[in-house]
């Protein structure tokens, strides 16, 4: 604004465009414009890129649509067929309560419902940790890959704290995904629906709501 006004206040050919959502301002010598060729054909450059730049952000914005997804009951095995394996352990892991610092990779089976002829929808793709020394709890990294006919190819990314042990529905972040659900953000609702005691058998029932 200063050397908008000291401008003026000479008697020079000067403009001044305002606007209250632009944290930057620049003036232009229109003397070196006129005048210089280079000068001209760069500044027309600026210009058309600035264009550019302020089309994209005026775009109104995308409606974001809800949705959601089957009811998805990733299934773990272990043993011979397993579908999760651990991979990594801390010093202390086999002594701690909570198995603490256990490192599970997964590759579950996804159906639509909790009867093992249901339609499958895909799998359950990712990793586990048991992050708290008192209680039983995992930090969750899971993909849901899907196959079916309606959403194939696209992808869910869950990622949060699991309180498995927890009689509570527990709550995860949906924090991405691909294919139909770019730019998906909601939450996750888990159950424990079965759980073997003895071979470690289980089925978590998941309630996936997104926007994207």
């Amino acid at each position: 604004m200063e050397f908008f006004d000291g401008m003026k206040k000479d008697g020079k050919k000067i403009e001044l465009f305002v606007d209250n959502g632009v944290g930057h301002n620049f003036y232009l010598n229109k003397i070196a414009i006129d005048f210089d060729q280079i000068t001209f054909d760069q500044t027309r450059k600026m210009i058309q890129a600035i264009a550019q730049f302020l089309a994209t952000i005026n775009t109104p914005a995308r409606k974001r649509e809800r949705n959601t997804p089957p009811l998805l009951l990733p299934r773990r095995r272990w043993g011979s067929n397993a579908t999760a394996v651990r991979v990594a352990a801390a010093p202390i892991t086999n002594t701690s309560p909570t198995g603490f610092g256990a490192v599970v990779i997964m590759d579950n089976l996804l159906t639509d419902g909790s009867n093992p002829n249901l339609k499958r929808v895909g799998r359950a793709q990712g990793m586990y940790a048991s992050a708290d020394m008192t209680n039983m709890s995992f930090m969750m990294v899971n993909n849901y890959v899907f196959d079916d006919e309606r959403f194939n190819g696209s992808t869910l990314s869950v990622l949060g704290r699991n309180p498995v042990t927890s009689p509570a529905v527990r709550e995860l972040p949906v924090v991405g995904g691909t294919g139909v659900f770019r730019f998906a953000s909601g939450y996750a609702e888990a159950r424990t629906f079965f759980v073997n005691e003895t071979n470690g058998d289980a089925i978590v029932e998941y309630n996936v709501y997104v926007l994207h």
